[in-house]
């Protein structure tokens, strides 16, 4: 019952625009047919997506970090996808996917890039290059 509570609190706060101790972000959206990818890819803005496979060491290393980032307010302008390339064959071949775990970044139905590996750092500085569009770099840190 205090999860309840705590969770409408939050909610409320989120809604409220003068709150800003909250925010609420969707988190990733798991893709589980083609028609669902082609609309994260064509849908306004930057949309960065990880295809993985569910079994695989790298993959189960890497996919909770990349969850932490679609939870940062750093990232906030990117939407977060994970396609599962076990459950969704279709979707990794007809992106071309041949490695796990793969990122590809995608704005207004382009795609502007693209990170395979596992490392940590490099998903973040892959990630932060391509939250501000094409061609951009992320800003300057005071």
């Amino acid at each position: 019952m205090r999860y309840v509570a705590a969770f409408a609190r939050l909610t409320r706060a989120a809604q409220n625009p003068t709150t800003k101790h909250y925010s609420v972000k969707m988190g990733v959206i798991k893709i589980k047919s083609s028609d669902q990818y082609k609309d994260a890819i064509k849908g306004d803005g930057i949309s960065a997506i990880e295809f993985c496979a569910p079994w695989e060491e790298p993959c189960k290393a890497i996919s909770p970090k990349f969850d932490g980032f679609s939870q940062s307010d750093k990232f906030k302008s990117l939407k977060f996808y994970r396609v599962d390339i076990c459950e969704s064959q279709d979707v990794a071949m007809d992106s071309g996917v041949k490695l796990t775990p793969t990122y590809h970044y995608y704005k207004d139905g382009e795609k502007i890039g693209e990170y395979v590996g596992s490392s940590y750092p490099a998903l973040e500085r892959s990630i932060a290059s391509h939250s501000h569009g094409v061609g951009s770099s992320p800003p300057a840190s005071a």
